[in-house]
């Protein structure tokens, strides 16, 4: 009877043992980081409606967590199994189960979407930024040093460009000194709080070089043309008219000219110099002293006017084929109206634009 006993008690001590060291080992593969030396940030996504097994597999499958079975058994032992609330996460290898099951529960980092329209310019998109930031999460504080930050790297001008040369092809055939201008693809991003300019200048050029993908660099180099004299034309074609048929015909009017030498005439180069509200300028205006002013100067301007979207950028290089050397757009509903001579020119802007 004594010695079964003395049995039992060895028993439950050597099950106590192996559980003191089962929970040990569960507590260091939860608690502590899966990569300590690995301080590599991942966008992880959860989706409206995804349970926890889909969640920590994607978390195995992606390299953040070591297995499922430590991250589950924590959630199921706090009870948050169905806590895990839908958003975009920056998540790391050097953080434990337990910090990226916290996250989740948490609930992602504030977020927004800054929405880039086509044709805004780079000091327009370093402003939109700014608001962002300081709006929504320096609570107003330091702003001069946030707007400066952002300033400093969208809008400075030399040698803006040739920070990310390297790792862009498209930006290879872009003057030496040249900015960003013409790069800075418009779209709706999702940004974080702690984002830096650099990564948001990063987020915006790979999403060009996604939207101007192989085939259409391709047709761009089939035609002689480089990347930079794609979208300085259709920077100006972006601003000139919104339709895409429009657009083609617009780009045709530019193509033309350039190809026998005549000067563009655009408006919208004019308005980018004066900063105007009325996209018909004065005459006076078209004979301000500038290098962008295409009613003086012959070509492209040194540099795009804004930055394009891919309907002005594919108008730029496929424009279509036709006899068209003028156009105005009409002041009511800017329709744009086209001609083949000064003479219809001329009558097509005493019909439609004198007041």
């Amino acid at each position: 009877m004594f010695k079964t006993i003395k049995k039992i008690i060895a028993v439950i001590f050597l099950l106590l043992f192996c559980g003191a060291g089962l929970l040990a080992f569960f507590c260091y593969r939860t608690f502590m980081p899966y990569k300590p030396d690995d301080n590599s940030q991942q966008e992880f996504a959860v989706k409206p409606g995804d349970g926890v097994n889909q969640i920590s597999a994607r978390l195995v499958e992606e390299d953040l967590v070591p297995n499922n079975f430590y991250i589950d058994t924590y959630l199921w032992l706090i009870k948050s199994e169905d806590k895990l609330k839908a958003g975009a996460y920056t998540l790391s290898p050097a953080m434990s189960a337990q910090e990226i099951a916290d996250k989740l529960i948490a609930g992602a980092m504030e977020d927004r979407q800054v929405v880039i329209p086509e044709g805004w310019t780079r000091e327009d998109i370093a402003d939109a930024f700014v608001e962002y930031h300081v709006d929504h999460y320096t609570g107003g504080e330091d702003i001069e040093a946030v707007r400066s930050q952002f300033e400093i790297e969208f809008v400075r001008e030399s040698s803006q460009l040739d920070k990310y040369r390297s790792d862009y092809s498209f930006l290879e055939d872009a003057p030496q000194g040249a900015t960003l201008e013409g790069y800075l693809f418009p779209d709706t991003y999702e940004v974080y709080s702690d984002a830096t300019p650099e990564e948001i200048i990063e987020k915006i050029l790979d999403n060009f070089g996604k939207k101007v993908d192989s085939n259409l660099l391709a047709k761009i180099k089939n035609q002689n043309k480089t990347v930079f004299e794609v979208v300085n034309l259709a920077a100006i074609v972006e601003r000139e008219v919104r339709e895409e048929d429009e657009m083609k015909k617009v780009a045709g009017v530019y193509q033309n000219r350039l190809d026998i030498s005549m000067k563009l005439q655009s408006d919208a180069t004019i308005t980018y110099i004066t900063k105007g509200k009325d996209p018909q300028p004065t005459f006076e205006e078209t004979r301000v002293d500038s290098p962008y002013n295409t009613y003086l100067h012959a070509g492209l301007p040194p540099a795009p006017i804004g930055n394009p979207g891919l309907q002005a950028i594919k108008s730029a290089i496929n424009p279509a084929e036709h006899n068209y050397l003028f156009f105005i757009t009409k002041l009511d509903t800017g329709e744009a109206i086209f001609a083949e001579t000064g003479e219809q020119h001329l009558e097509n802007k005493k019909r439609y634009l004198d007041k």
